[in-house]
């Protein structure tokens, strides 16, 4: 099977504004978790990254969802 990676946080290395570096990220993430991204350089410690990045990989996989996943 194909795999991909992609630098998540690369996107907005340079970005002065942190409001507007997060949304454009996570808007990233979920575009590419869709697309069928398999791999995510991000920053580990921005919590909110990581539960999206998880939520994205259980809604975007063919199992059936429960919230319990998200725990």
């Amino acid at each position: 099977p194909v795999r991909t990676i992609a630098g998540i946080s690369n996107l907005a290395t340079r970005a002065e504004n942190r409001e507007a570096k997060q949304l454009v990220t996570k808007a990233y993430l979920a575009m590419l978790a869709e697309a069928g991204l398999t791999h995510a350089l991000m920053d580990i410690f921005d919590d909110r990254l990581v539960r999206m990045a998880k939520a994205a990989g259980i809604l975007a996989s063919e199992n059936l969802f429960s919230w319990t996943m998200l725990d």
